[in-house]
């Protein structure tokens, strides 16, 4: 009986293990082992002149996984798909430069991460590494790629990359673009509020300490749109937006979801027959619709959608002729101060409190956080964080230009109000933000999110008017790319 009883044993464990994939840690600078079938990166010539490539990759997790977006990641293990993620490349030629433009539905982009990343898919591509650039669409609900618990899922997302970016390159086709922006308001809010006290709030879930009175400054109201008609192959939409995907979250925070960016991808390919890609702005402190009592809300992520793919089609109408033309690459090393200025010994000790809390539960970790006086328990542990760092951080902008098109990516979740004076600032008309681009460094509020305080201001690494140093230096970045025409 004994003997049965483990013969059966063995083979219910032999069984679990075809199902699911041990979680073993994951060496982020390990290449996979690709398919013998993409041992080869083989691609059609490319035509001499302006030309549009688009792939597209699944990198749904076939196991569970933990999921980054919501506090602990090893508290948020996945235990159902809502809804696949992608990761898509759209791919731009001049007929002797090419760029792949990543989006990917994850969090975030590590800048461990997507320096292993760009060195294993430019590679294995054939391309040089700065011709690669990496924007995570930051949904809430997929998978923590950096982290140890995910293991042989990073393996599973290069491969995504790589199959995407083959397919975009194999993809192109001689296009023409378009360019436009609509109007979104009450699509998105500014999530940091002004109380009737007089002090101001970052979103708390519809719990503050006194009446909200306003949003603290308004929502950036712009969607930017760039069409590609295509010759022979199926035209491309670009859209560039400013929000967090966090409504799926609100349904389940174990659910593997792209979430609204998801939904408005569905809705677009679907409604126009078209290949989407979006790409995610400024939108640090920006949620979608708005949590003030009396005014509406879509909590459900398929109802945004709808809402958005309903603005993009109006945005259709709107749009002017870009020439396409020479691609023109641009990167720059920006150097960050740390922000140190609350790390007094009697702080460090009241932020320990709180992460001590923290190992046994995140409600206890919030009374101490608020028993001393803190956003929340992440402001306690990020002050914990700061002050195992340096004075400065090294962090790489990139910005690119195709014909009379300009994009500036960011590895921030900068404030929409920074993002709004960037595309002002711009010497091009048709100008894009990418945010959660090539890297990722956390918050950058703008002057008055600072001041003001709350969850991202606290949380952020680096000093008080280093949102508007970096919209300097992209600028003068796009000015330097308008110069070389």
């Amino acid at each position: 009986m004994k003997k049965r009883f483990l013969a059966l044993l063995a083979l219910f464990a032999l069984l679990l293990s075809g199902c699911a994939r041990p979680l073993s840690p994951a060496s982020l600078g390990q290449e996979p082992v690709f398919p013998p079938e993409t041992e080869e990166t083989e691609t059609r010539p490319a035509p001499e002149g302006f030309a549009v490539g688009f792939g597209r990759a699944d990198i749904t997790p076939k196991y569970s996984v933990p999921l980054q977006g919501y506090g602990t990641v090893e508290r948020r293990m996945s235990d159902r798909v809502l809804d696949k993620l992608y990761a898509t490349c759209v791919a731009f030629s001049d007929g002797e430069t090419r760029l792949l433009c990543y989006t990917i539905d994850i969090a975030t982009i590590p800048e461990r991460l997507q320096t292993a990343t760009r060195a294993t898919v430019a590679k294995k591509l054939g391309v040089p590494e700065e011709s690669l650039s990496f924007t995570a669409t930051h949904t809430h609900s997929a998978p923590a790629v950096f982290h140890e618990a995910a293991g042989g899922y990073y393996s599973d997302f290069l491969k995504g990359l790589f199959a995407a970016g083959q397919d975009a390159l194999a993809d192109l086709d001689e296009a023409e673009m378009s360019f436009g922006t609509v109007p979104t308001e009450g699509l998105n809010f500014v999530r940091r509020y002004l109380l009737a006290d007089g002090t101001y709030s970052q979103n708390n879930s519809g719990v503050y300490p006194s009446p909200v009175t306003a949003h603290e400054t308004e929502a950036d109201p712009e969607m930017r749109i760039l069409y590609i008609k295509r010759a022979h192959s199926k035209d491309v939409i670009l859209a560039n937006w400013q929000v967090h995907p966090t409504l799926t979250g609100a349904e389940s925070r174990t659910d593997v979801s792209a979430d609204l960016v998801g939904a408005f991808r569905g809705e677009t390919e679907k409604g126009l027959d078209v290949h989407f890609a979006y790409f995610q702005g400024a939108a640090g402190n920006l949620n979608p619709k708005s949590l003030i009592q009396g005014e509406t809300r879509a909590s459900d992520h398929k109802t945004h959608g709808k809402l958005l793919f309903e603005a993009l089609k109006e945005g259709l109408e709107r749009l002017s002729p870009v020439a396409g033309g020479k691609i023109r690459l641009l990167h720059r090393t920006f150097t960050g101060t740390i922000n140190h200025s609350e790390e007094t010994p009697e702080r460090m000790a009241q932020a320990q409190e709180v992460a001590d809390a923290l190992k046994f539960s995140s409600d206890q970790a919030r009374v101490v956080a608020d028993k001393y006086g803190f956003a929340n328990y992440f402001s306690a542990t990020s002050l914990l964080a700061h002050a195992k760092m340096g004075q400065t951080q090294d962090m790489e902008l990139y910005a690119f230009a195709i014909g009379d098109l300009a994009v500036a990516t960011n590895p921030y979740e900068m404030f929409d109000t920074n993002g709004m004076a960037l595309r002002a600032a711009s010497p091009f008309a048709a100008t894009m933000n990418w945010g959660y681009s090539n890297g990722h460094f956390g918050y950058i509020p703008s002057a008055a999110g600072y001041e003001h305080r709350g969850y991202e201001g606290t949380t952020s690494r680096f000093v008080p008017g280093t949102g508007e140093e970096i919209v300097a230096v992209l600028t003068q970045m796009l000015t330097e790319l308008k110069e070389a025409e």
